[in-house]
């Protein structure tokens, strides 16, 4: 990445703050799309889009511009489906226009697969989910696929389960929910049954991941790789090993709501053949974590 011009949307968000801060480290020429720094950076508007990626004549792309939050796409169906869909198409079809382009890596999400059996899920399985924040995301992970495969752009999906780390300003966010429960010495609510195993990331080592689809994009275009931990943790899995490795002991209220969710097991057998690996235990991952809050 050193020396390369790279281009990030989304790039105010969660992950993509911390990942132009791995990219300045790593000495490329970063810029920055995302609408809370110029209101006219509007990633549903394709003239924008070509416009910017033109000018910038990148060499790399990540595009994290998204409506990432569950249930507010839920609650705005079509402008989630403006920005998460149409903004994917913009941005490959921008790219495809573009001579400069060897590397794109667009967001997508392990939410895409929904229920499946305990076998670990491989990229070729099945979407099932249904909800709209994961609809918009399959039809993403198809546009990168038809834009890989028929207009040869070099863009991987990259298709990561749930990330936490010291900088997450969802306080919804499990995680974060949870140690900042821990904090305040209050009893977590889990709205579900506290039972739905899913994997949980350190911003780092997701961060590794989206640097080595970039630079294996020429190899995968078109195609979605998986990214998670080998170990799942449920709600009350997480609870138990913060009251465990802090040294209290609160029970948590279990509502026991229905949700739309499903036990995760993904299998990221490309990635980790690539040379990615988790470098970022979940103990060593929430202790900074907890730093940070505190």
């Amino acid at each position: 990445m050193k020396g390369s011009v790279v281009a990030v949307t989304g790039s105010e968000g969660f992950i993509g703050k911390e990942l132009v801060r791995r990219l300045n480290e790593l000495g490329a020429e970063v810029h920055t799309f995302d609408l809370q720094i110029n209101e006219n950076m509007d990633i549903t508007n394709p003239e924008v889009v070509y416009n910017w990626i033109t000018a910038v004549k990148p060499k790399y792309v990540f595009h994290l511009a998204a409506n990432s939050i569950v249930s507010d796409s839920a609650d705005k169906p079509l402008r989630t489906y403006e920005i998460n869909v149409q903004g994917t198409w913009n941005v490959l079809d921008a790219c495809r226009l573009s001579p400069f382009v060897e590397g794109v890596v667009a967001t997508s999400s392990n939410h895409i697969y929904g229920e499946h059996d305990g076998a670990p899920t491989d990229e070729n399985a099945q979407f099932n989910h249904t909800d709209t924040y994961a609809i918009t995301k399959i039809a993403s992970d198809y546009i990168c696929k038809n834009y890989g495969k028929v207009y040869n752009v070099p863009v991987v999906a990259l298709r990561h389960t749930n990330v936490y780390g010291p900088t997450d300003p969802h306080k919804s966010h499990i995680i974060p929910y949870l140690l900042r429960c821990m904090i305040d010495t209050e009893k977590p609510v889990i709205k579900s049954n506290g039972l739905i195993k899913k994997g949980f990331m350190y911003m780092d080592d997701v961060l590794d991941a989206y640097i080595l689809c970039a630079e294996k994009a020429q190899e995968w275009k078109g195609e979605g790789i998986n990214c998670s931990i080998e170990e799942s943790f449920s709600p009350l899995d997480l609870w138990d090993i913060i009251q465990n490795e802090f040294e209290f002991d609160l029970p948590a209220i279990v509502e026991g709501n229905d949700v739309n969710e499903s036990d995760e097991n993904l299998d990221c057998t490309r990635l980790i053949e690539a040379g990615w690996s988790q470098r970022v235990s979940l103990r060593d991952g929430l202790n900074q974590t907890v730093q940070a809050l505190r």
